[in-house]
């Protein structure tokens, strides 16, 4: 009979330490109260067998003891999961947690449970709300990839539908706002690089009319035929019906818009117009230094009294793009066809 009351009494104590242990936590209030006095009252009661006083009957007074002690853990993890439910504090949770486990009904026990759970997966529901909407805030500032990849994680683990497909939609929306961002720094960027390569080719051509002027010195002495203004543009052997060959019949491929005259040297290829045969040699006078030309190709819109007076040879389309038009370039006839 001593080692049935010594269990039936550890039961009863451990139930009690359960609640005692509210002692630790500060400003629990009027339920906390409650429940710490109606245990006390419980426990005076206990140890005065005022409930239980049939000394002689041994087995009823034990029965009775352990109903009531059941009654007493019953009482106190419901007005335990209770206050977790009020106050939402982790440590009030673990603390109910405690209490439910010393239930015997398991009825109750899984109804208590089940509330713990609830409370729990709440809690758990507003913290990523919470985060999700923090999160979404800092993206929309920063347009940080990564923090709309931790959206997305969160986000499936809502179980709320309606907000769900709220949130979705405005991450979506923002996922649209960055990709067009991109898009236009990318076009800002291939215009940059496209203006920096006009400029580097346009400065290599530069070069190389003031370079072919090294071997294009005239014959001292030799004076001008004709003088004449007029515009220069520029074709390639590889231009929209050219066949990499010149009127004249010279093969002008693979970089070779050059010609060796046996007086002037190596000299540029240009169209002229018809009044000047072919051979004629042109000295033009542009602002980047002086071009030798011959004359070896025409052109229907070159000539005297046309749109472009002259047409300069360069070995890619890209070249002769950069270098445009010149206007108003003066050019000496220094002499007639060969």
């Amino acid at each position: 009979m001593n080692r049935i009351w010594t269990g039936l009494l550890n039961t009863f104590v451990f139930s009690i330490v359960v609640l005692v242990s509210f002692n630790d936590i500060p400003n629990q209030g009027k339920v906390y109260n409650d429940i710490k006095s109606k245990t006390v009252d419980k426990v005076q009661e206990y140890k005065e067998n005022i409930k239980c006083k049939k000394a002689n009957r041994p087995f009823e007074y034990n029965e009775c003891i352990s109903v009531n002690l059941k009654h007493l853990t019953h009482e106190n993890a419901i007005e335990m999961t209770e206050y977790a439910v009020e106050t939402k504090a982790t440590n009030n949770i673990e603390l109910a947690k405690k209490a439910i486990s010393l239930v015997e009904d398991l009825e109750l026990k899984e109804e208590l449970v089940k509330e713990i759970n609830n409370l729990v997966h709440s809690i758990e529901q507003k913290r990523l709300k919470e985060n999700v909407e923090t999160l979404l805030t800092n993206a929309i500032k920063s347009k940080d990839e990564l923090e709309i990849a931790k959206i997305n994680e969160l986000i499936i683990k809502i179980d709320d539908e309606q907000l769900v497909n709220n949130y979705t939609e405005e991450v979506n929306k923002l996922i649209e706002v960055i990709n067009e961002e991109k898009r236009i720094k990318a076009e800002e960027e291939a215009a940059r690089k496209a203006e920096e390569e006009r400029l580097r080719i346009a400065e290599i051509a530069r070069q190389q009319a003031l370079m072919s002027q090294a071997s294009n010195k005239p014959v001292n002495g030799v004076a001008s035929l004709e003088k004449v203004n007029g515009t220069i543009s520029a074709f390639s052997p590889y231009c929209n019906g050219c066949g990499g060959y010149v009127a004249s019949g010279k093969d002008v491929r693979n970089g070779n818009v050059y010609y060796n005259d046996s007086t002037y040297g190596t000299v540029r290829i240009v169209a002229g117009d018809s009044s000047y045969p072919f051979g004629t040699i042109v000295k033009l006078n542009l602002n980047g230094g002086t071009i030798y030309a011959v004359v070896l190709d025409r052109g229907s819109s070159i000539g005297k009294g046309r749109h472009r007076m002259w047409d300069l040879l360069f070995s890619t389309e890209r070249e002769a793009y950069a270098f445009g038009l010149a206007y108003n370039v003066e050019a000496e006839i220094l002499r007639l066809g060969f």
